[in-house]
């Protein structure tokens, strides 16, 4: 039985060069692309079987020219309408280190990532423990290749990892997102971009924030596992179709993550001084205030129910809220 290996990248992927199962993909023209919802219906020209050639899509390759043919429009699950994108084990292959096997969509135009969101209902039908799948939601760049900016990724042990850039130029680290996953539940993925700044939600709650592996524009959303045990179901892949959650807040350059083993929320503001700090429950009731001369860094939470709360920071020129969720 293969071991698993989860560690720290530093260098940029190169996923597809690193198997058996390999895809060259053409790179799609740099202009400004509109909003576009994506669930698989037949009324947007899908039908049912191999989504390998469909609208824009391909899978991974078989290694000898080919396709491989295991990932499908189904009518079997789905968030939306009647069909979803179901991602299977492809049987001819064993299970992979990364995950790389899967279906891929081309942007016609490529998207900026100067002001872009990408979001997607999924839902995980596997065990989570050594045989079950991991699956990832990524942003890629094809002019060079094909590597990730960035993705989201749904650990087999549960966990939830992000791809982002390290604490040093050139570092590429997978971040523990400090929240877990439950098998075959509709979560709601979500990736925004405001130029080098990513930020990731589920269910409309932030679980962490940093910057993209690399500034550019996205060419490809990927959505891929490792072929072990189990199914993945994606629908209504929404492109630009939503504002961005980051629109309203004054600063925009302070990154955050809530640390599940210390139970800390940590904030990372670089030259700004967060002065002020207020945490309020969902029912807009203030659970915690904090002032300091020196700017803020990391914030207790041990004392706190598990739930999700939302932040206000403040650093006297302007404010910037968002939500975490404790668990």
């Amino acid at each position: 039985m293969a071991i698993r290996i989860i560690f720290v990248i530093n260098l940029i992927q190169q996923i597809l060069k690193k198997t058996i199962l390999f895809t060259a993909l053409i790179c799609a023209s740099f202009i400004t692309v509109k909003a576009q919802t994506i669930s698989f219906e037949t009324a947007e020209g899908y039908s049912l079987g191999n989504i390998n050639g469909q609208n824009n899509w391909t899978t991974t390759g078989d290694g000898s020219g080919g396709f491989i043919a295991n990932q499908t429009v189904s009518s079997d699950r789905y968030s939306t309408g009647l069909h979803s994108l179901k991602l299977a084990n492809e049987p001819a292959y064993p299970g992979q280190t990364n995950a790389i096997v899967g279906a891929f969509y081309t942007y016609p135009t490529a998207i900026p990532n100067a002001t872009a969101t990408f979001s997607a209902d999924i839902n995980i039908d596997s065990v989570q423990g050594f045989t079950g799948l991991s699956f990832l939601m990524g942003l890629v760049d094809l002019s060079g290749d094909g590597a990730y900016r960035t993705y989201i990724n749904f650990a087999y042990d549960g966990h939830v990892d992000v791809l982002v850039q390290g604490s040093t130029p050139g570092m590429i680290i997978k971040a523990d997102a400090g929240i877990m996953w439950t098998a075959n539940t509709w979560y709601n993925v979500k990736i925004e971009t405001q130029g080098v700044i990513v930020r990731f939600y589920v269910n409309d709650v932030m679980i962490y924030t940093n910057n993209l592996v690399s500034n550019g524009p996205i060419n490809q959303i990927r959505f891929a596992h490792d072929n072990y045990e189990g199914f993945v179901y994606v629908d209504n892949i929404r492109t630009n179709d939503e504002p961005l959650s980051i629109g309203n807040n004054t600063i925009t350059n302070v990154k955050h993550f809530y640390d599940r083993n210390t139970e800390t929320l940590n904030i990372n503001s670089g030259e700004l001084n967060i002065s002020n700090l207020t945490i309020y429950n969902t029912l807009g009731q203030e659970v915690l205030k904090v002032s300091s001369d020196n700017s803020i860094n990391t914030v207790d939470l041990s004392k706190f129910s598990n739930g999700v709360y939302i932040v206000k920071l403040n650093d006297g020129t302007g404010s910037d809220s968002f939500k975490i969720a404790k668990n």
